[in-house]
């Protein structure tokens, strides 16, 4: 599934204007990222799609298809103008005198 897999580039050791910042990187073969849904606290059941393997880590993921289908947990929903909560009481501002003894010796 190509939506679950993205490249990263590489900067082999180099800065944005190319300059060798971190000495002895760079080659190797080329790798894609893989989206791993981590944060899943809810128990269902799925059927493993495939095993594949992953060249990031030292295992092997599964492509995991779930009955309940995706898990959308991470979307933030926005507050409207009425879910905002007033201030219990406005503070009018005051003046107050402070006296203090400083002794520099």
């Amino acid at each position: 599934l190509r939506h679950l897999i993205l490249s990263t580039g590489k900067s082999a050791g180099r800065n944005s204007s190319g300059r060798i910042t971190v000495f002895h990187r760079g080659g190797g073969s080329k790798r894609l990222q893989r989206k791993i849904d981590l944060k899943r606290s809810r128990s269902s059941i799925g059927i493993v799609e495939r095993i594949e393997y992953d060249p990031n880590r030292s295992s092997r993921i599964a492509l995991v298809r779930w009955i309940e289908g995706v898990l959308l947990g991470r979307q933030r929903k926005c507050k409207t103008i009425e879910e905002f909560a007033l201030p219990l009481q406005i503070l009018e501002p005051t003046t107050a005198t402070i006296f203090c003894l400083f002794s520099f010796s």
